[in-house]
């Protein structure tokens, strides 16, 4: 698994990556990290760019320069992407995480393209049985052809 910096306006944030196609954004709790992901990354590679970073003041990236707002952390994650080249990207995760994706959807509804489940089955196992490609009641990825 890949572990990288990238720059943003308010200094670098750290990311774990694997796998490639379209971007997939797993977006981390608060008192958290990209760390939170490690092992469900690998699983959902083998269809998607799965990448997990960290926002600032968590993780390895550089520290918050004040206290952030919502909007700030969305900004934040909307950078993120601008450095890696993502125009759009499937993104989720709990509590914190699924905040931020919706603040994303809300304000930039072009650069989501779909928000996911902020768990799967399996999930306090950490153990993923919920295939991509299965159908759900909620707005999911799909790798059929």
């Amino acid at each position: 698994m890949k572990r990288g910096f990238v720059d943003v306006p308010v200094g670098q944030m750290h990311y774990r990556a694997e796998g490639s196609g379209e971007p997939l954004l797993f977006l981390h709790m608060t008192q958290s990290s990209s760390l939170h992901f490690v092992q469900v990354i690998p699983f959902f590679s083998q269809h998607y760019w799965a990448i997990a970073p960290d926002y600032p003041g968590y993780g390895d990236s550089d520290p918050a320069p004040h206290l952030y707002s919502m909007e700030e952390y969305a900004q934040s994650v909307l950078s993120f992407m601008d450095a890696l080249g993502i125009q759009q990207a499937y993104m989720g995760g709990g509590y914190f995480g699924a905040a931020i994706s919706l603040r994303c959807a809300a304000g930039y509804p072009e650069r989501v393209r779909a928000i996911f489940p902020p768990t799967w089955p399996g999930a306090s196992s950490v153990t993923p049985t919920w295939p991509p490609s299965c159908s759900s009641p909620w707005t999911w990825p799909s790798t059929k052809g």
